[in-house]
């Protein structure tokens, strides 16, 4: 869920730097009244967990994203919905390899969730590690129109870890970004500070406007 000071995922997010076109993802239908492009390069993670949900739960996502509306009578389908774990392995799949840690499922955000990203398991600190530096929310943020909501503009944004450390990692700018290729736009988010990245602005941002 994203609110108007902070966004809140609730999944796994541990591939942010991977992107891809908004196009690519049917749930980006969706996200029409956005600012979103559909040519402008996306955090492949992220869309492939809501094209994951949109697959498997198409109901309760038209009425999250799609103005299907919630109520009395869909809220309990809705909320068990978006609290479980995304299987990308459905029919017709293209993301079965986009889940965490290169597996086929991207897991709901949960105490012990970070052993499932350990992978050493002769290192007696790869929990704390996992912890450490496994997002969980940050400050609001947008890219383009949606620069609005971004909470620190252009500096950045106070990233919350799941060991429960805050830090405040810097907003990297990728001029031209939004007519990139996919490829191209990978490459250009190494040396940016994940999980506040261009991409993940974006999409924030749509998901901010609807």
């Amino acid at each position: 869920m994203v609110g108007c000071s902070y966004a809140y995922l609730g999944w796994v997010f541990d591939r942010p730097e991977e992107c891809r076109l908004a196009s690519e993802f049917a749930v980006v239908a969706l996200l029409s009244g956005s600012n979103l492009q559909p040519n402008q390069p996306v955090p492949a993670h992220v869309g492939a967990a809501l094209d994951g949900l949109f697959f498997q739960h198409q109901q309760e996502v038209i009425a999250l994203f799609g103005g299907g509306g919630i109520n009395a009578s869909n809220l309990p389908t809705v909320l068990a919905a978006i609290d479980s774990d995304v299987n990308l392995n459905y029919s017709g799949s293209q993301w079965t390899a986009y889940g965490n840690g290169g597996g086929s499922t991207i897991y709901r955000l949960r105490e012990g969730i970070e052993r499932f990203l350990i992978t050493d398991i002769n290192n007696p600190a790869a929990s704390n590690m996992a912890q450490s530096t496994l997002w969980i929310m940050l400050d609001a943020l947008g890219a383009g129109p949606s620069t609005i909501y971004f909470n620190h503009v252009p500096g950045g944004c106070n990233v919350l870890y799941m060991d429960g450390h805050v830090e405040f990692r810097r907003f990297v700018s990728v001029p031209g970004i939004e007519t990139m290729d996919a490829a191209t736009a990978t490459q250009k988010m190494y040396g940016c500070e994940s999980p506040v990245l261009p991409t993940v602005a974006a999409l924030i941002g749509a998901l901010s406007g609807l």
